[in-house]
């Protein structure tokens, strides 16, 4: 009884979501022309991105506090289409490695949920690695009106277009309706990593988030939507991102060619395990800090469930908290610092990033 309550209280408290890392190879970015190659530079290559991000944009202006303008990855809610039976015929994925995914995936549970489909009828619905690696490739359309495999809308008439993308199952009939199928070992599309909304949030909407890496096979030089705007990885510190985008957008920038990061998705990305992340909120004099597993005040095990108020400790201040393993975000306001050093992540992290601040 005690169990069949944790996991109903598990699924409706966590809702599932991807965010989408769209990179996009460019050679040389410039804030007035996105798209110039400068062929006098004589800096070293390391120096600069070849690829852009893609961002959302947007404003929030309400009375109760001040007006506030911000950036985010964007996102798609998982939903029951995603497990459309005629979805899961269309697939290709013959080099499909069940090994490698019990490696990577044995410590994102939302992978093994079947729980989570259970408003299907049939057992070929289960799969929830194919579900959402759709939802990625529907947030993608989505936004830029692309699937970058064996999906070409250049000659279809731009209603059709605007049709499909307004409605997913539209979308889905005309994709199927043309014989199109989806490789995926064509696609460079790659789980990245996954993270829980902190539960010191109260019960506000919290999501159980999965961020996706997809690279585009050339560039895509029109932005299709009114907020959506590209971004340097250098540029991420003038930005205003949710501390979580921003962590992983700093892990992706470590690598500034995307040559650098096909080869280690080729070579190592298959060997690591994929963690799911529940920050762990603690509040001081100055602000408070969002700990992440490799720290060393993490505690041994975080709940799902909320089960006490976040802790108060009113006498000292984050910096007393300062030690010489630190995997954290620090918030005072709507500013914030990354901080990590010791147990970083994985190889592509350097080995100490310190003061990565940004606004929000």
């Amino acid at each position: 009884m005690q169990h069949r309550q944790y996991r109903q209280q598990q699924t409706m408290d966590w809702q599932k979501n991807i965010a989408l890392i769209i990179v996009n190879p460019i050679m040389i970015i410039n804030d007035d022309d996105p798209l110039i190659t400068d062929d006098n530079n004589d800096d070293d290559d390391d120096n600069h991105s070849d690829y852009q991000i893609y961002l959302q944009h947007f404003d929030r202006h309400e009375k109760i506090s001040p007006n506030i303008s911000f950036d985010k990855l964007p996102r798609m809610n998982l939903s029951k289409d995603d497990f459309h039976r005629d979805w899961l015929k269309s697939i290709d994925w013959p080099n499909r490695n069940s090994d490698m995914e019990t490696l990577k995936f044995q410590n994102v549970p939302i992978i093994h949920d079947k729980f989570m489909t259970s408003h299907n009828d049939d057992d070929d619905h289960q799969d929830v690695l194919l579900a959402l690696r759709i939802c990625a490739l529907r947030c993608l359309f989505t936004e830029l009106g692309i699937i970058p495999n064996n999906c070409d809308f250049v000659h279809f008439d731009e209603s059709i277009i605007d049709k499909c993308r307004n409605d997913w199952q539209n979308f889905r009939k005309f994709y199927l309706a043309n014989f199109l199928r989806i490789n995926f070992d064509k696609l460079e599309l790659y789980e990245w990593w996954n993270w829980l909304t902190p539960t010191s949030v109260g019960h506000s909407p919290r999501f159980d988030t999965i961020y996706y890496l997809v690279i585009l096979p050339q560039t895509f030089p029109k932005i299709s939507t009114n907020n959506g705007h590209w971004i340097s990885p250098n540029q991420l510190s003038s930005l205003l991102l949710p501390p979580s985008d921003n962590y992983e957008l700093k892990c992706l920038s470590q690598f500034n060619q995307i040559d650098k990061l096909k080869q280690f998705l080729k070579q190592e990305y298959s060997q690591i395990s994929i963690q799911r992340w529940i920050p762990y909120i603690e509040f001081y004099q100055d602000g408070c800090i969002s700990y992440l597993p490799g720290d060393q005040f993490y505690p041994d095990h975080v709940s799902n469930i909320p089960i006490a108020p976040p802790r108060f400790n009113t006498d000292i201040t984050m910096n007393q908290r300062r030690s010489s393993s630190m995997n954290r975000i620090e918030h005072q306001g709507l500013k914030y610092q990354i901080i990590v050093s010791g147990n970083h992540r994985y190889q592509i992290l350097p080995k100490k990033i310190s003061n990565v601040k940004s606004k929000l």
